[in-house]
């Protein structure tokens, strides 16, 4: 194994995969079957190796997460994605001691279904994750705990400690969660703003005024992420997510299709979005986008 940890110490993910490439491709392209069939073989030699370790109880799981980071939403990307996930079956069914899990995101996920024509073989499952309110305010006291070296309890003091209450009997907690609707990444994103601002201000504890002034930082950024987010999805999904600017926080249904039927006449968002702007033209259908990307609350 000498070799491999060489190449792992010495090379970083992206400069190890060229490397990788590129002696497999040259004994292809030279025609050296003998150096192509030891390339292909090295694989099978390193997995031997790790299952002689289970005779002494060693197993991992290897967790490929964060894909979407840099994802562009490219043909080549699905088929870079399709790959590594048909990788993963090849080698849970080959190795003892090694199960790798690649998460992706559903959008994600529904591009490699749509392109792969062996999708069947692929173990896969879909899974919500839901959280409720002590579960994201749990989550959030044990990160304000943890450079404590005498630790505030939890369910209560730790976030009575952080954050100050409004004499008007305002809640900081129903302005995070109820603002947030409850996503954990939203939670820990606008806490974190709101931390930042008390900061800035040199204020020991984060007051109700921090928790306001971090909402419109908070929603501009994301929603820029958002339009990033499902740029595949949804071309220039910013557009139309912008024309509620300066409009109400609640809609009736009536409302929203008043709002689509705006949408159908712009003449910018027509233009840059009807590869997709069209099949939402039903107040149902459109509600369920937005929720579905986390603009919305029903």
């Amino acid at each position: 194994m000498t070799r491999e940890r060489n190449a792992i110490e010495d090379y970083d993910f992206d400069l190890r995969l060229m490397q990788f490439a590129s002696e497999g491709f040259a004994a292809l392209d030279d025609r050296q079957d003998k150096d192509w069939q030891r390339y292909i073989n090295r694989a099978k030699e390193i997995t031997e190796w790790t299952d002689e370790l289970m005779e002494s109880g060693w197993e991992t799981i290897v967790m490929l997460d964060r894909i979407d980071e840099s994802w562009d939403g490219t043909d080549s990307s699905v088929v870079i994605v399709m790959a590594l996930m048909h990788a993963c079956v090849e080698l849970t069914a080959n190795s003892k001691a090694v199960r790798p899990l690649v998460f992706l995101r559903e959008n994600v996920f529904e591009r490699v279904r749509e392109m792969d024509r062996e999708f069947a073989r692929l173990e896969t499952f879909v899974v919500p994750l839901e959280w409720t309110r002590e579960m994201l305010s749990e989550m959030i006291e044990r990160r304000l705990n943890v450079p404590l070296i005498a630790k505030y309890p939890l369910h209560g003091p730790t976030w009575d400690a952080y954050f100050e209450q409004s004499l008007s009997g305002e809640s900081s907690q129903d302005l995070v969660f109820d603002f947030c609707q409850s996503r954990p990444r939203d939670v820990l994103i606008y806490c974190k703003y709101a931390i930042e601002s008390a900061q800035r201000k040199l204020r020991e504890r984060i007051q109700i005024e921090d928790l306001h002034e971090a909402r419109k930082v908070f929603s501009d950024n994301r929603l820029k992420e958002l339009g990033d987010e499902y740029a595949d999805n949804y071309p220039q999904l910013r557009l139309v997510l912008a024309r509620f600017y300066g409009l109400g926080r609640q809609f009736t249904i009536q409302g929203i299709e008043d709002f689509i039927r705006k949408l159908l006449v712009d003449r910018e968002v027509k233009s840059h979005c009807e590869k997709w702007v069209f099949k939402y033209t039903q107040p149902d259908l459109f509600i369920k986008l937005l929720y579905d990307i986390g603009f919305a609350g029903i």
